[in-house]
């Protein structure tokens, strides 16, 4: 068996994450959840036909594409090219007006400014400084316009409650399979991730393996009460905190499945 060991950031950059995302979009199921969460975006951000939002993070966009179907003027961005290439081509293949561009959320600066930003569930956070995720916030104040409100999904919010933990999941590619390990330290409030690509001839492609602690993914994870810190700090002003992404939309608890923080620019 031929096994090759990649840095954790390439997967992000590479046609890897297309496959798994796509074997994940998919779904039925998985496709009734974007919509759900759009419809989410949409009421808690106050969205009207031709508003212009922005989506921090955009991966292969999903959400922008949901958001364009119901006429609203939506631009994403994302550090992997590849990623921005992919949802460029399948906007103009599906007619739809979605931009997107390759961009660091932490120092994009656009010419124009938004009447809304979000980032997906699980995307604020995914640096493991508190200066580069405070950067963000920077980003969200400096691109929307005045009383213009945003929305942020923090990184595993439920996780504050346990200790450690770790988990193995399996996604299954064309010919090929992914394996997606987890874990959670409690201690510093971070969660790391790496992946394992099994090809059809039996090449394993690893990705940042949890025998190496320089390598992989590190996201932080905040509580409410830090989160509302960082939104002040920044200049912003935080309105609301919702437990999920249903509607009508329920407030945050201690028993939600997510935290979701809506605001605005004062």
């Amino acid at each position: 068996m031929k096994r090759i060991r990649k840095r954790y950031k390439e997967f992000w950059a590479g046609l890897a994450l297309i496959q798994l995302k796509e074997a994940l979009a998919e779904s039925a199921e998985l496709a009734e959840v974007y919509q759900k969460e759009s419809q989410f975006i949409r009421k808690v951000l106050q969205l009207s036909p031709s508003d212009k939002v922005l989506d921090l993070g955009c991966g292969t966009g999903e959400h922008c594409f949901a958001l364009t179907e119901q006429g609203i003027d939506a631009t994403g961005i994302d550090i992997a090219q590849v990623l921005v290439d992919h949802a460029s081509e399948r906007s103009r293949e599906a007619g739809l007006s979605a931009t997107f561009l390759s961009a660091d959320m932490r120092t994009f600066r656009p010419e124009t400014q938004f009447d809304a930003v979000f980032t997906s569930s699980g995307t604020f956070g995914l640096y493991e400084s508190d200066a580069d995720n405070r950067s963000v916030l920077r980003t969200i104040r400096a691109v929307l316009a005045d009383g213009g409100r945003f929305l942020i999904g923090p990184s595993g919010p439920a996780l504050l409650g346990q200790r450690s933990y770790s988990e193995k999941d399996w996604y299954f590619v064309g010919d090929g399979c992914f394996l997606r390990e987890s874990a959670w330290d409690q201690s510093t409030a971070l969660f790391r991730e790496s992946f394992l690509f099994i090809d059809q001839d039996g090449t394993v492609i690893e990705f940042g393996g949890f025998d190496d602690a320089s390598d992989g993914q590190y996201s932080r994870v905040y509580s409410l009460e830090q989160l509302q810190e960082m939104i002040a700090e920044v200049g912003l002003r935080f309105d609301a905190a919702y437990g999920s992404f249903e509607l009508p939309p329920k407030p945050h608890g201690a028993d939600t499945p997510r935290l979701l923080i809506v605001g605005h620019k004062a």
